[in-house]
């Protein structure tokens, strides 16, 4: 197996060729420490990730691993080689020796944009309300735009009371038709700060005249400051209208002009692709998944404009790379490229084609994918990292009490509805208990409500966390029944959730310090 030194991956990273930084390891243990280029694809999923994130066999690949012998890593290796990959590599010494030698301990999920969302914030002074002076503003009955940027699923599962959805690449191309008055203030929020910072900023780079406003820390902050969230909303924008056209059109033109957005035809993107096996090409659609489904061009990945943003790293794992992003009418995706050239990605194009027009594919309805299992050790590590972390026990009453995981909240599987109230918000809900169909029933129901949320089940329920000699909390027998207890346990239960909550928006905004030491981020602010 070869292997490179800590030294030469930081000289790669800083060079000008391509290369895929491949994290093997669990998700749990990636969240909880990981290096900020890497992508994470567990051993156990590489053979049916790997080709999306890193479609050309000739790419350099270098593996990261975090054990002493490399073993994760080795295994991998064969598998890529079988697969075809023809310049693999590992980390020699893993990820500890990448440490040691200078590189920043990043925890979290899409590092690299959320840091970016923050770098945004400060470099452009993105104008933002907080929960409470919003809530004022309602309660005062000013007149004001909610918009929730988050995709539909997300919106529908908790947002902003009376806001309207208008997910992230979508808000150029329709906010012409819901913002009739230019001095109704516009807010923007997502769930933390990512997209509503971007959307925000996207509002004003397009010259809406509006005043534009982030909301500080989205729909975390608003359950932070004790303001009941909605749940099942439906006020979705409708998409741009003809009457509009002129004015989304001429707002793309201004953001294409200031940041040197690039625009090729149909014939310079058949040269991009004769040229695949030589440089990587991606090639994402930004349309809503909606009109992807309908029918979208040979090839193409739907990738909502504002999630690839937000989370590049899960679509596109080859730095140096180039992107080629395709619509309907060239707003969403010059709106989507100006983001991703200062994410750091130097080629990027805008398809010049109607891309309903161009349809040559109209896939197939595909069963849901089942529930993945995450390991009692990963989950151990996933609870220590960053990210908000619930863990939901649906054993029965006298087996919960008898011992459960520390932190894991008690909820029978008929109260589907108060869990998901009051897990919002939530990045990772891991289900867990002492019978394996009790368990798998229960994230079934969950699975369509989580909404942004990851839902992992825990193999092997509470006896695989036992048995890793890992601790258990117990409550004295029919604690749960007791009804001032029970409002007790409760008030603890919130607790908890507010305090991950709050670690989960600390660590966002100290990403920009993490960013500073690290030095070698791509951003073109």
């Amino acid at each position: 197996m070869k292997t490179v030194e800590p030294q030469d991956l930081r000289q790669r990273i800083r060079g000008q060729g391509e290369l895929a930084i491949i994290d093997v390891r669990e998700e749990g243990p990636f969240i909880r420490e990981h290096l900020f280029y890497s992508s994470n694809v567990p051993l156990e999923r590489l053979r049916t990730r790997i080709e999306a994130l890193v479609p050309r066999h000739g790419t350099p690949l270098v593996l990261i691993d975090d054990s002493d012998d490399l073993a994760l890593a080795r295994v991998a290796t064969a598998t890529l080689t079988q697969m075809g990959y023809r310049d693999v590599a590992a980390l020699r010494g893993g990820m500890q020796a990448a440490f040691a030698a200078g590189f920043e301990r990043f925890s979290g999920v899409h590092v690299p944009s959320k840091a970016f969302g923050e770098l945004v914030e400060i470099t452009r002074e993105t104008p933002h309300v907080s929960a409470e002076e919003l809530h004022a503003m309602m309660a005062a009955g000013s007149d004001v735009l909610i918009v929730d940027a988050r995709p539909l699923d997300e919106f529908q599962r908790m947002s902003i009371p009376g806001a309207i959805n208008i997910p992230g690449a979508e808000l150029v191309h329709r906010i012409w038709d819901v913002a009739t008055d230019p001095e109704t203030p516009i807010i923007v929020n997502c769930a933390g700060r990512t997209r509503s910072i971007i959307g925000a900023q996207s509002l004003i780079n397009a010259g809406i005249p509006n005043p534009v406003y982030a909301l500080k820390d989205g729909t975390a902050g608003w359950q932070l400051a004790g303001l009941a969230l909605a749940h099942g909303a439906s006020a979705l924008a409708p998409p741009g209208a003809l009457g509009t056209i002129d004015k989304r059109q001429r707002a793309a033109a201004q953001v294409a002009a200031r940041f040197g957005v690039q625009r090729i035809s149909l014939a310079e993107y058949q040269q991009w692709h004769a040229e695949r096996d030589v440089r990587t090409l991606y090639l994402f659609d930004v349309r809503s998944p909606e009109e992807y489904r309908r029918g979208h061009m040979t090839g193409a990945r739907s990738a909502p404009g504002g999630q690839l943003v937000q989370s590049t790293d899960d679509f596109a794992g080859v730095l140096g790379a180039r992107i080629v992003l395709t619509d309907d009418d060239g707003v969403r995706a010059t709106m989507t490229a100006s983001w991703l050239m200062q994410l750091g990605w130097q080629e990027v194009a805008v398809l010049v084609t109607n891309s309903t027009a161009a349809v040559s594919e109209r896939p197939r309805a595909v069963s849901d994918a089942p529930i993945e299992r995450i390991s009692a050790v990963a989950l151990h590590a996933l609870m220590g990292s960053s990210m908000a972390v619930a863990v939901i026990d649906v054993s029965d009453e006298a087996a919960y009490c008898a011992g459960h995981i520390p932190g894991a909240v008690h909820s029978a599987t008929d109260h589907s509805d108060q869990v998901i109230a009051e897990l919002a918000n939530i990045d990772v809900i891991v289900l867990t208990g002492d019978d394996d169909l009790t368990v798998e029933k229960a994230a079934g129901s969950l699975a369509p409500h989580t909404g942004h949320s990851v839902l992992r089940i825990l193999e092997a329920g509470n006896s695989a966390w036992r048995a890793a000699g890992l601790p258990m909390n117990a409550l004295p027998t029919g604690v749960l029944r007791a009804p001032v207890l029970r409002e007790a346990a409760d008030a603890a239960q919130r607790a908890r959730i507010m305090g991950e909550l709050q670690k989960y928006l600390t660590w966002e905004i100290g990403l920009v310090a993490q960013i500073e030491r690290e030095g070698d981020a791509r951003y073109r602010l």
